[in-house]
């Protein structure tokens, strides 16, 4: 195949990451954070009011009819935050909160030439946070490498709803086209459905023993070996 496009997940895709939010040692240390800032927080109800406030604003998207909502962490910190909720310091939050969360990210080996060989234009279609992306894709200079980047919380709604998808689409100019366009990603859920959902074709990331014959009700079109990114071209060539 020779597609008009190809759209990528980013996380557990292009970079590999590991976080942890759940951790009550991060609430405190944000907490200290937001102490030095003169915004009094307590740990504990800081991390319940986060938890809680995406809840919140998850069951009013769903009350609104939104398929598949996608909360704004910025949003919820802005709530946290209150009188203090300025956008520049909620922006300074969720980058603050996002270092004391992660644990390791890094770019996948031979993403960034196989990106380059394919010779088409390139979307990312990620379930992801905005505040939190946008400084990571420019932190491993991935962005300019992108026609098209579509984050489910700017969107308000995530993968496998096929709204990031038509919203990508459309901005590559490619609506009606699905099937000239690729889709590649880690999740079967959220990549492999929605893609396939959306009408495009779509290469799974996956190892050797996750492609068991019928574990798959809905089979991506051609899976990846995680360890083998610079095979993509040849992958798509083959669908």
């Amino acid at each position: 195949m020779n597609p008009k496009a190809v759209t990528f997940d980013v996380y557990g895709t292009l970079l590999t990451i590991e976080t942890d939010e759940e951790s009550s040692t991060a609430f405190q240390v944000f907490s200290r954070w937001l102490f030095l800032n003169e915004v009094r927080a307590d740990p504990e109800k800081l991390k319940r009011d986060y938890k809680e406030g995406f809840r919140r604003l998850e069951d009013d998207m769903v009350k609104r009819g939104i398929e598949n909502p996608e909360v704004d962490v910025r949003d919820v910190l802005s709530d946290i935050l209150g009188g203090y909720g300025r956008r520049r310091f909620v922006e300074e939050a969720a980058l603050v909160f996002r270092a004391i969360t992660t644990k390791y990210i890094s770019v996948r080996a031979g993403v960034e030439a196989t990106l380059k060989s394919l010779g088409v234009p390139l979307a990312l279609v990620s379930n992801a946070q905005a505040a939190f992306t946008w400084p990571e894709l420019r932190a491993f200079q991935l962005d300019s490498l992108f026609n098209v980047i579509v984050l489910s919380s700017e969107v308000g709604s995530k993968k496998p709803s096929a709204v990031p998808f038509s919203v990508a689409l459309s901005r590559l100019g490619l609506l009606g086209r699905e099937e000239e366009v690729v889709h590649v990603g880690d999740t079967y859920e959220a990549d492999v459905l929605g893609a396939k959902a959306a009408g495009m074709k779509v290469v799974l990331i996956a190892k050797e023993d996750e492609r068991r014959a019928g574990r798959f009700q809905v089979p991506p079109d051609g899976y990846l070996d995680p360890s083998r990114f610079e095979e993509l071209p040849d992958v798509i060539r083959g669908i």
